[in-house]
């Protein structure tokens, strides 16, 4: 097509949309939103414990049930194997903040864990998993330690990987039925692979492993990630070195048993550069995953969802705000009531490392823009999770100066998930609006609102969280709107629920079919006056005068409910077509791009590997 053939067209449709707007028909508004892009992260401080030594490479996790975690590796100067401690938290003390409960070492033989990421896990049972690399003289090993539910003290670390190479970059994930998998790249020197093992006897023994990739020759990989859906499907992300293409690429892997696994989906295009993909699944049996893409000079970081258990996935949404650059370190991703957050290093101006993250108020059908947070330092490798409050938790690692380095535990606090209208009861002058509550703990009340319009929504009243329904007296005939709001501890709203309407008074078909069956009673009457030998002319005619006028009170009602219906029809209509203008101006305004290939240094073969932590 030619460039004035393009811009007549786009100037055609440029001139239907404003028709349209100018007239009144594009009427739709935005889905009302809690303020998530400006709630504020709040910094409680270092990591208590082993304050004398270096701590490093942090993962949080929250158990659901009050707790939060914190792993980290700790290290003094005489050796460069650490060992990995963690510090747990109640997840509400004073100021609602996380309060200091414990700290102790996880690894049995000291200092022999080899620095880099670690991975943890819950089963249903309650027993907690964490997984890591440790050297004893004989290679890198993969161990998994578990603390028993309602034990003291950690198990001692179980030997996953039995290979004899050098294996890395664990991960976690527990089936509903309490199958523990532990997913890791390993190195033989000659090539190098992605391997699982599982455990179905609470971590005490891991099955021998299994490689889910052949990559051949030595390819590389910084980061591995995985998931477990509500059916028992196994997910496998890895990034990997593509020799032929010479770029990154990402895969991902899936079994329904941990055993047997199909061919791998490439998640990236052909000129990514894909580093540290995250999975999630959630309740609702969304598969979410992100990643960085080092794509053209910039780095990115794209999200994609499944809805089908990994059969098939929405197009690629870049999360990343260009004015604050991104990094290839870890991406991290978590939900709790349908608020997904991603969360991945970022630097602006002077800081070279902060929290980046992007939100999501509707498991990741649309996403506020990406935010930035540094609490006056330096931060890396932010690992996300979030508690039974909805309420956020990362422990980036930071310096503090020199060598000595220490995770901080941030939290977030998340509006709580949006109650649901279940009815509202009709009667005299009033109308009673009942609601299933938030399942959040932390919610102390709610809020029903009310709209005359189905547009403008006022506060009616406030009630405390046992409340699950409200009674509205004193209102005039005609039709009300409610939604319902929970506020929680930190006086955080929710989304308003769905708005559900009732009418005090008859409805328009309320008020048809009470004029419908007056007219048959009526026309019954007539009929039978009609066939009497006596019929009384004068209470005829009246009783026809009757007739005509219920008939003409009912073809009114009708008409109106016709007309009412009618233009809901031609909003409909006219919404779908300035949504298919709106397409196709962005179609043709759209030009394609020429990505550029990550190039290879001057003497070197291959594009350089991201910073890691291993």
């Amino acid at each position: 097509m030619s460039s004035h053939s393009t811009r007549l067209s786009i100037a055609f449709v440029l001139v239907l949309v404003a028709a349209l707007a100018l007239t009144g028909f594009i009427a739709l508004a935005p889905a009302a939103r809690a303020d998530h892009d400006t709630l504020p992260w709040r910094n409680v401080g270092a990591v208590s414990g082993n304050l004398g030594f270096a701590r490093f490479t942090s993962t949080t996790f929250a158990d659901q049930q009050g707790h939060v975690f914190v792993f980290y590796n700790t290290r003094s100067g005489a050796t460069s194997l650490t060992n990995v401690n963690v510090t747990e938290y109640a997840t509400r003390g004073a100021l609602d903040l996380p309060r200091f409960l414990s700290d102790g070492q996880v690894n049995t033989a000291t200092n022999t864990v080899v620095p880099g990421r670690m991975a943890v896990a819950m089963d249903h049972a309650g027993n907690l998993y964490v997984a890591y690399v440790e050297n004893r003289g004989a290679g890198n090993v993969l161990y998994v330690s578990t603390f028993p539910h309602g034990g003291s003290a950690w198990s001692a670390e179980v030997a996953v990987s039995t290979n004899g190479g050098n294996n890395y970059l664990p991960a976690l994930a527990v089936s509903p039925s309490g199958t523990v998998y532990a997913a890791w790249a390993l190195f033989w020197g000659t090539s190098e692979n992605i391997a699982i093992a599982s455990s179905t006897d609470a971590g005490a023994t891991f099955s021998a492993e299994t490689n889910i990739t052949q990559f051949g020759s030595p390819s590389g990989t910084s980061g591995v990630t995985a998931a477990v859906d509500s059916g028992g499907r196994v997910y496998v992300a890895y990034d990997f070195y593509d020799r032929v293409k010479k770029n990154w690429g990402g895969n991902l892997s899936t079994s329904d048993d941990g055993t047997t696994w199909g061919p791998a989906l490439t998640f990236s295009n052909p000129n990514s550069n894909v580093f540290n993909p995250s999975l999630l699944t959630d309740a609702s049996g969304f598969v979410h995953l992100a990643w960085v893409d080092n794509q053209g000079g910039s780095t990115l970081i794209d999200y994609s969802r499944s809805q089908d258990r990994g059969a098939s996935w929405s197009a690629p949404v870049q999360l990343s705000n260009p004015a604050v650059v991104s990094t290839s370190q870890r991406t991290s991703i978590a939900e709790s009531g349908g608020t997904l957050m991603v969360a991945w290093t970022g630097a602006s101006g002077s800081v070279a490392g902060g929290l980046s993250y992007a939100m999501s108020a509707d498991q990741g059908d649309s996403w506020y823009p990406a935010q930035f947070y540094t609490p006056g330092f330096n931060v890396y490798q932010p690992q996300i999770t979030t508690d039974e409050n909805g309420t956020f938790y990362a422990a980036p690692d930071y310096a503090y100066g020199g060598v000595t380095t220490a995770p901080d535990l941030l939290v977030w606090f998340g509006p709580p998930s949006a109650p649901s209208i279940t009815g509202i009861a009709r009667a005299t002058g009033q109308l009673t609006v009942s609601w299933s509550g938030s399942p959040e703990p932390n919610v102390i009340g709610y809020r029903v609102l009310r709209s005359s319009d189905g547009t403008t929504f006022g506060l009616v009243a406030s009630v405390s969280s046992s409340t699950s329904s409200y009674v509205d007296s004193g209102l005039a005939n005609g039709t009300y709107w409610y939604e319902v709001q929970a506020v929680n501890d930190e006086a955080i709203l929710s989304h308003p629920s769905a708005a559900v309407s009732a009418a005090v008074g008859l409805t328009t078909q309320e008020r048809i079919d009470q004029l419908t069956a007056e007219i048959a009673a009526l026309q019954n009457e007539i009929n039978t006056l009609k066939g009497t030998a006596n019929a009384n002319n004068q209470t005829l005619a009246q009783l026809e005068t009757e007739l005509t006028n219920l008939q003409n009170q009912l073809n009114t009602l009708q008409g109106q409910q016709a007309t009412q219906t009618m233009s809901y029809a031609n909003l409909a209509f006219e919404v779908i077509v300035v949504v298919l203008l709106v397409v196709l101006l962005l179609n043709q305004m759209r030009k394609p791009k020429s990505p550029k290939l990550m190039m290879a240094q001057p003497g070197q073969t291959e594009p350089k590997k991201p910073d890691d932590d291993l």
